[in-house]
């Protein structure tokens, strides 16, 4: 028996280039986002509300201190957080 199982393409542009990362920013209305769901699973929608970057990384500063969350477990507070790629 043969499944066929669609990949998440949220990211279209990750893997494109070595050595770097697709960093997607998007600033839409939830009602919007869910309506293309199928879009954004497959990597095809596309708005002059999303904006992709190919980087090796960033970091995105705030005013006040935000809530951070690695691999879903909470782990305080900070300003600042970097996203870089890894050496391995």
């Amino acid at each position: 028996m043969y499944f066929h199982v669609q990949q998440l393409r949220a990211f279209p542009h990750a893997g494109k280039v070595p050595g770097t990362m697709h960093l997607r920013i998007v600033n839409l209305d939830p009602g919007v986002a869910v309506r293309h769901l199928r879009g954004f699973w497959k990597g095809t929608y596309h708005s002059n509300d999303i904006i992709d970057f190919l980087t090796d990384g960033i970091r995105i500063t705030s005013a006040d201190e935000q809530p951070i969350e690695v691999g879903g477990d909470p782990k305080g507070y900070s300003r600042s957080v970097e996203f870089t790629i890894s050496d391995f």
